[in-house]
């Protein structure tokens, strides 16, 4: 079961008081990050641990948050971008690579799970969603086209 960020549930593991005591304990893990074990008594009872079931027996429940990768964004799909996209999947970045020229975008040059952006000419264009934080690269294929990218996201929440 996936506990997620505002209480939203992905899947479950039977409902019941169980499930709520594991919720409530996971959201306040997600306030702190980490993993830890949690040890649940199926009984009724006042003690730290007590599910107010009946069922009897213990529960383990490993519980750890899980923190969606760092985002790194790649202007310039040419053998430098190319380079550091490979190194920067294998280091666990969520990466997108932008260029204009769609004939460097083929997906054969790159790891899967690398997201490919076209953009328009002179690096125009919509760009994605550039979260807080976010990492970019600037390896265009020539200092015009560096500058154009650096002025496009200076003005975003990027890191």
């Amino acid at each position: 079961m996936a506990v997620i960020e505002g209480g939203a549930l992905l899947d479950s593991i039977g409902g019941g008081a169980l499930e709520a005591l594991v919720v409530e304990d996971s959201e306040a893990l997600l306030g702190t990050g980490g993993s830890t074990v949690k040890e649940y008594a199926l009984k009724e009872g006042a003690e730290p641990g007590d599910t107010g079931m009946i069922c009897g027996g213990r529960v383990k429940v490993h519980l750890q948050v899980e923190l969606p990768p760092e985002r790194l964004l790649i202007f310039g799909a040419g053998h430098v971008g190319t380079a550091l996209a490979a190194l920067c999947s294998t280091l666990g970045f969520a990466t997108t690579v932008l260029d204009a020229r769609e004939e460097f975008l083929m997906p054969g040059r790159f790891p899967a799970g690398v997201e490919l952006w076209k953009l328009g000419p002179q690096g125009a264009g919509e760009l994605p969603s550039i979260e807080a934080g976010a990492f970019v690269a600037v390896v265009t294929r020539c200092h015009r086209t560096d500058l154009e990218a650096l002025r496009r996201v200076l003005g975003t929440a990027a890191g």
